[in-house]
């Protein structure tokens, strides 16, 4: 027996009714915004309903994916878990259950038979509905920023203070026609994606969705992740911040062979100052840059640009590997402080509808110059400038081989050994040797792909300690490195595309 059932009607406005045990019928109208959207659900949620008979003459899913803005309607269904029945052409409505119910029966007679008890409920709707659909109205805003916090372990409370961080920068901006979304895993298994908003300097977090073991390592989890973010918050430009542990450009390495390992990450030190692969301490929770980058491109989009929290991503390998999926990449090209981006400082600047790269480094170096731990690296890449940078690397590299006797004059960029990171600018100096005309050519170029960069008089590393800068372009590359790690060198589309 179905006790408390709603009516629904889509047009420019979502026309609504609800009736059944212990409710009085009351007609709501709500806009095809997705906020309105949310508010919808929560309200039916609220009453009690279990089940949602709507007006069209085809399955619902496929009437949404045939309508502009249609994926937020079939977002918001899949997030009360809604299961779809196709009726009889001839009813020309849907019924939809809501929450956790099993579907009620599979043969036509028993479903005319449901059917019944819902036009008893909801005659008065449907004898105004049409089996003609208007488009949705899209709420297209301005710009969204995305900050992409999977599970990392042991910087969720980190992620926190990141994320209060960013909303004490938008009370001082504001947001301006920008909706910030947050993906934040709270546990291995569970995760959630929530806006943050702003109304009267009042600071919220509406959640949107709510994820169980989301498979946010593959192309096809963080492509349906993405895609999420963009269904709740449409926009005409999007950035993406993403926090993490991180290790560059290298793969992601399997469990298995790790088990017998000697090699120590950073993230594997303890009683040291904590310092932050893109993802978690273990494999399974670690994504692979080309799956980031397949992940965007699936959802069509070209990032403003992309800000890594976390260590060791302001590579040239890295950057090469995203340079079709955003403008810009913001980047440490050593580890990073756990404490992460100070989004209070350079949250103002991310917001702005310009962001301002050079305020964004300054403000850097102002917090980490005097922080307690005063270490602190930052660079931004200007992506469309990276093949450029590929052209001349392979004439470089074509003219010159490199002295494996010079690689301990090349400044280190971590504290591993054999060291994985160089500074990038300082190998090839060392590679072109004598030719000053080559170097100068390249200069010129590697400063127009790294226009901004800062960094203290040392940085830090947890399994090396405090180490001092001599020499610093703000981007590194593995090129001369002897270490097992890098052993899948060559597979990078950077080497295979300069050599």
């Amino acid at each position: 027996m179905i006790l408390r059932v709603c009516g629904t009607d889509i047009h420019k406005d979502v026309i609504v009714t609800i009736s059944g045990e212990s409710l009085e019928a009351e007609p709501r109208s709500y806009k095809t915004f997705s906020t309105s959207l949310t508010k919808f659900t929560a309200w039916l949620l609220a009453t009690g309903i279990t089940h949602v008979a709507m007006e069209s003459a085809f399955s619902i899913l496929g009437c949404c994916k045939s309508l502009n803005g249609g994926t937020i309607i079939t977002n918001i269904l899949a997030s009360l878990q809604v299961r779809s029945f196709v009726l009889p052409k001839r009813y020309k409505i849907n019924l939809l259950r809501v929450k956790n119910c099993s579907l009620l029966a599979r043969s036509t007679n028993y479903l005319r038979m449901q059917i019944r008890n819902i036009i008893i409920l909801v005659t008065s709707i449907f004898l105004l509905f049409s089996c003609e659909k208007e488009e949705f109205e899209q709420e297209i805003n301005q710009r969204t920023i995305f900050m992409y916090l999977p599970w990392s372990t042991n910087l969720t409370s980190y992620f926190y203070n990141n994320i209060s961080d960013m909303e004490e920068a938008m009370k001082e901006k504001g947001l301006q026609g920008t909706r910030v979304i947050v993906f934040l895993s709270t546990s291995s298994s569970e995760s959630q994606m929530f806006e943050l908003t702003l109304d009267n300097s009042i600071c919220t977090r509406s959640v949107l969705k709510e994820y169980q073991d989301p498979l946010f390592t593959t192309v096809s989890g963080l492509t349906d992740i993405i895609n999420d973010m963009k269904t709740f918050a449409p926009a005409q430009r999007y950035s993406m911040i993403i926090g993490c542990h991180g290790m560059g450009w290298l793969p992601v390495n399997d469990s298995e062979s790790r088990a017998g390992r000697t090699f120590k990450y950073h993230w594997e030190y303890t009683n040291v100052p904590h310092t932050r692969f893109f993802g978690g301490l273990s494999p399974e929770y670690q994504t692979d840059i080309s799956t980031l980058a397949k992940s965007i491109a699936n959802n069509g989009l070209f990032m403003e640009y992309i800000l890594f929290d976390d260590c060791y991503m302001s590579s040239v390998e890295v950057a090469y590997e995203l340079r079709n999926v955003t403008n810009y990449m913001i980047a440490c090209p050593t580890e990073i402080m756990a404490f992460g981006m100070p989004y209070s400082t350079i949250g103002k600047y991310l917001l702005s509808d310009n962001p301002d790269y050079g305020a964004i480094c300054e403000a850097f170096y102002q917090f980490y110059s005097t922080y307690e731990h005063p270490y602190g690296t930052l660079a931004v890449t200007n992506c469309g400038e990276l093949d450029n940078l590929a052209s001349i690397m392979k004439r470089i590299n074509e003219r010159h081989y490199f002295d494996g006797h010079k690689e301990a004059l090349i400044q280190r960029m971590d504290g591993y050994t054999p060291i994985i990171f160089y500074d990038y600018g300082d190998y090839v100096r060392a590679l072109c040797g004598k030719d000053t005309d080559m170097f100068n050519n390249f200069s010129k170029i590697l400063d127009r792909v790294i226009p901004y960069k800062t960094h203290t008089e040392q940085y830090y590393s947890a399994s090396r300690g405090i180490i001092p800068i001599y020499s610093y372009s703000g981007i590194t590359t593995s090129e001369p490195s002897g270490n097992t790690k890098t052993a899948n060198y060559k597979r990078t589309s950077w080497y295979i595309d300069t050599h």
